[in-house]
C-alpha cells in the first residue's frame, strides 16, 4: 500500500491490497488510535456502535487477522471494553469481527 492514495496507477483499493497481502501469507491488522487521538467508550450503546462501525470497515476491506488498539488518549472504561469483547463473542465467525 502507498500513502499517495493510488496503487499501480489505479484508484487505491484497500480491499485488493488486503487480499493480496493475505494471499501472500502476510498478516493484516486493522490499527486505530495513536498519538493525538481520543477514544472514550463510556456506555454500552457507544460500544455497540463502535463494534458495528469496525465491522463495516472489515466488511468493506475483507477479513483482517486482528486489531491493534493504540489508545493513548481518552478514558478507559473497563466494563465497556469487556462489553466489546462480549460482542466479539457473538460475532465471531469467519470474516466477522475479532476483537
Amino acid at each position: 500500500m502507498n500513502s499517495g492514495g493510488r496503487s499501480r496507477g489505479h484508484e487505491f483499493r484497500v480491499d485488493l491490497d488486503v487480499a493480496a497481502k493475505r494471499a501472500a501469507g502476510i498478516r493484516v491488522l486493522l490499527t486505530f488510535g495513536g498519538a493525538g487521538g481520543y477514544l472514550a467508550i463510556s456506555r454500552r450503546a457507544i460500544a455497540t456502535t463502535f463494534v458495528s462501525s469496525l465491522q463495516a470497515i472489515i466488511d468493506s476491506i475483507g477479513p483482517v487477522d486482528g486489531l491493534d488498539w493504540d489508545i493513548e488518549g481518552g478514558d478507559l472504561y473497563p466494563a465497556e471494553m469487556t462489553w466489546i469483547g462480549d460482542l466479539r463473542g457473538r460475532r465471531h465467525a469467519p470474516g466477522r469481527l475479532h476483537v
